[in-house]
């Protein structure tokens, strides 16, 4: 048998390690004959097993070399690398974004304006935004500070930088949280998605096209071919855009220019962009309405073995199975359930006897929750309740 790594149809293998040691056993006994000692306390056995040691690593190192040229076996900066011949690179750690309407006298230009939530954070508006012809303007606050900067619909209402004709800003959404670096499963799905972009005219293609924009996270497009009202509320012959994160601005270009001719566009967030002849039209599109998600789970200890970082981690599965919906997902109450139990044996030590849940603010029930298609649910591990009850 070979010991060294080999490409087939199948792509690349290699044999194990003890199966590297074994062939060179043998060809050792075939050499010295049957009878040599090659026991792993001997000096020879010693000897080949670090000979069979570094053809397994030659060989893990051929593999990882010949898997990083695949975006879907890739990993690390080979990863980075594999994209590249997409048009795409890794995603760097972002900042915190969020759409705020600024009104004032029509005309008024704004330079380098910031504002502030009621958190005291402070957001810079884009280098300048100029008042539109109905006293208003949508645009992207960004963030002073990297990271998730959590920002309540309504609550970024402080003119920091005073400017004559700027009379009001507010928040009609919940701000976009910034991201850590993009992580491999991450890049790989937006490599997946990438190949669409090429596309023009087509729903694929905008949602192709949008998630390449730094800070746009999850996103949804719903298409009403006919002549009237679909069941969501979207008009006739119109496409419907949710996204969450990244700049109006940046969006509504891309949007405008791969829209199938003669569509409307339903959507909250209006952006006035330029079609490139210098008339500029408005593109809609909707930012995701939050629609934060609380729940209580009561259990049973059985045993000794339950602790209090077995009831942390329950909790956390339950916010990271809400967190990780798309938008217009409902939240279904057995699923949720299901995340209750931990995959390992911490789920031997107690019973779950009931779990309750309910939107934030609304009374708990045994039902799922569901959501339009612009909300997003949320949970945050604080409002994931637990109670725990003695063994009986």
């Amino acid at each position: 048998m070979t010991v060294t790594a080999t490409i087939s149809n199948a792509g690349i293998s290699a044999p194990p390690l003890s199966e590297i040691l074994v062939a060179l056993q043998n060809e050792y006994q075939q050499i010295f004959g049957p009878d040599v000692y090659l026991g792993s306390d001997s000096q020879d056995g010693e000897f080949l097993g670090i000979i069979a040691q570094l053809i397994n690593d030659s060989n893990a190192t051929a593999i990882n070399v010949y898997n990083g040229f695949s975006p879907h076996t890739a990993v690390g900066t080979g990863l980075s690398s594999a994209v590249k011949l997409n048009g795409l690179t890794r995603r760097l750690s972002t900042y915190s974004t969020v759409d705020v309407d600024v009104t004032g006298t029509v005309g008024t230009t704004i330079n380098n304006g910031v504002v502030q939530d009621s958190n005291k954070n402070n957001w810079f508006l884009p280098a300048t935004a100029t008042i539109g012809t109905d006293g208003s303007t949508t645009v992207t606050a960004t963030a002073e500070t990297p990271g998730v900067v959590q920002s309540l619909p309504g609550t970024v209402t402080y003119i920091i930088t005073p400017t004559r004709g700027w009379q009001a800003v507010t928040n009609p959404n919940r701000a976009a949280p910034g991201v850590a670096v993009e992580t491999d499963a991450e890049l790989r799905q937006r490599q997946t998605n990438s190949v669409t972009y090429p596309a023009q005219g087509t729903l694929q293609s905008i949602i192709a096209a949008v998630i390449q924009i730094p800070g746009v996270g999850r996103s949804a497009v719903y298409e009403n071919t006919s002549g009237s009202l679909d069941s969501n509320g979207i008009s006739g012959h119109s496409v419907a855009i949710v996204i969450e994160g990244g700049a109006a601005s940046k969006i509504g270009e891309i949007i405008a220019a791969k829209k199938p001719p003669g569509t409307g566009l339903d959507g909250t967030t209006v952006v006035s962009t330029d079609n490139g002849t210098g008339v500029f039209t408005d593109v809609r599109f909707y930012r995701p309405t939050i629609r934060p998600v609380r729940a209580r789970v009561t259990l049973t200890v059985l045993g000794e073995g339950y602790l209090a970082e077995i009831g942390n981690a329950i909790r956390q599965s339950v916010a990271d199975y809400v967190n990780g919906l798309s938008i217009g997902a409902d939240v279904y109450y057995s699923r949720l359930q299901a995340t209750t139990i931990l995959r390992d044996d911490r789920a031997l030590t107690y019973d779950v006897t009931g779990v309750d849940l309910a939107f934030v603010g609304e009374p708990y029930g045994l039902i799922s929750l569901p959501t339009t298609f612009t909300e997003l649910a949320t949970a945050d591990v604080s409002n994931i309740e637990l109670i725990v009850n003695a063994p009986q």
